[in-house]
């Protein structure tokens, strides 16, 4: 009787210890819709954000007058997106992979006629390269 009682508690601490020590080693940080715009330091709110719930809107960067105004802002903990991702007028930026490399999903649980990824009215891009993105699933 007393076996089957320790072993239930043991099995209970021993979840509860699991489970902190990937709460601990985990920065997790969850973030709602975003709307980044006009400059790229307002980027930094994105900063240690490991999913969007939500969309993602960076827009209206028309006044970078150099590539390397974005050199400073890479999200690397940044992995999944559950709304659509819209760049927009955005001046100077070369590469969609340097900021988010390591996007996994772009989820369209929301979309812009009915595409997940928009990229529109950039002129500097030279590369998109989400070579590790999984899939953009639309809902319907």
């Amino acid at each position: 009787m007393f076996a089957r009682e320790n072993y239930a508690v043991s099995s209970t601490l021993l979840y509860f210890g699991v489970l902190l020590l990937c709460c601990i080693q985990c920065q997790c940080k969850v973030c709602l819709t975003m709307d980044v715009r006009n400059v790229p330091r307002s980027m930094e709110k994105l900063r240690n954000c490991t999913e969007i719930q939500g969309n993602l809107m960076i827009v209206l960067m028309e006044t970078v007058v150099d590539e390397s105004a974005f050199d400073p802002y890479t999200f690397p903990e940044l992995k999944k997106i559950s709304g659509y991702l819209l760049f927009f007028r955005i001046r100077k930026l070369t590469s969609v992979a340097k900021l988010f490399p390591n996007l996994r999903v772009i989820g369209g649980s929301d979309t812009i006629l009915d595409y997940s990824l928009i990229i529109y009215d950039m002129p500097d891009i030279k590369e998109v390269s989400l070579f590790i993105l999984y899939n953009s699933i639309v809902a319907w």
